[in-house]
């Protein structure tokens, strides 16, 4: 089981590729916590990326232009 609260996020990458899907955050954690840990990767699981559904995509976080909350 995952922990955290699912958020349903939309993420740009610096090419142009967004991908949509959710994240996963610690009770009293935010999304720009995630943004600024040392963690080098974002895991994004139920992705829709590139043609692709519901599958888990591992980013890396130096390639992130934005990501907004859909909630």
């Amino acid at each position: 089981m995952l922990e955290g609260n699912p958020k349903p996020v939309i993420i740009k990458l610096i090419d142009g590729t967004k991908a949509r899907g959710t994240i996963f955050v610690f009770e009293g954690k935010r999304i720009s916590d995630i943004i600024k840990n040392a963690d080098k990767f974002i895991v994004l699981y139920n992705t829709s990326i590139a043609g692709l559904r519901d599958k888990t995509a591992i980013l890396n976080k130096a390639q992130i232009l934005y990501i907004i909350p859909e909630d």
